[in-house]
């Protein structure tokens, strides 16, 4: 193969590559705006419980035979916003049809946590496991009735020089749904 073809293979694969990686990111953005836009409608009746940030109820265990009735939310570590709803986690459970949340008391609301797992040697730097701690409450009875926990990736075993963090990612989409599956 001549270089003039090897040039527009290489050109082509190039074009090719970057438009995945838009796509990708493109599909990102998309999720994060809708979850922006979903929150921001989110009812009056759900957001007045998260004002002063996570509720303080009490946690007793009970059976939980909730159906398909419930809302999943995230706290949010975000300014705008005290809670924040999950789009793609709700859909996937199929309980998206209880969006907004006007007639809802229950929620699974996703804490984002990490836990340390040792430091990397030679460093300071600490290897951290991402979590989501998952909360079950009802909101007629003002309690949390389940707490379980979904894991991300064990962190990297080894960091290069220049890292700052040992952590990968937190637990995606698929693996909190499969635990609320599970629960």
């Amino acid at each position: 193969m001549d270089i003039k073809k090897r040039l527009l293979l290489g050109g082509a694969i190039l074009v090719i590559s970057l438009g995945i990686v838009f796509f990708w990111f493109k599909s990102k953005l998309d999720a994060i705006e809708k979850d922006t836009d979903n929150s921001i409608a989110l009812s009056q009746h759900i957001k007045s419980v998260f004002k002063s940030g996570f509720p303080d109820y009490e946690y007793e265990p009970n059976i939980i035979e909730w159906e398909n009735n419930f809302l999943v939310l995230e706290l949010a570590a975000n300014a705008n916003f005290d809670v924040k709803y999950r789009t793609k986690v709700n859909e996937l459970l199929g309980v998206d049809k209880n969006y907004p949340g006007n007639t809802i008391d229950k929620l699974i609301v996703l804490v984002n946590a990490s836990i340390v797992k040792g430091v990397y040697e030679d460093t300071t730097v600490e290897a951290e496991q991402k979590i989501y701690e998952l909360n079950y409450i009802d909101l007629k009875l003002k309690q949390i009735v389940r707490i379980d926990t979904v894991y991300g990736p064990l962190p990297k075993e080894y960091i290069k020089e220049n890292d700052r963090r040992g952590y990968v990612r937190h637990p995606n989409d698929e693996e909190i749904v499969e635990k609320i599956r599970t629960k």
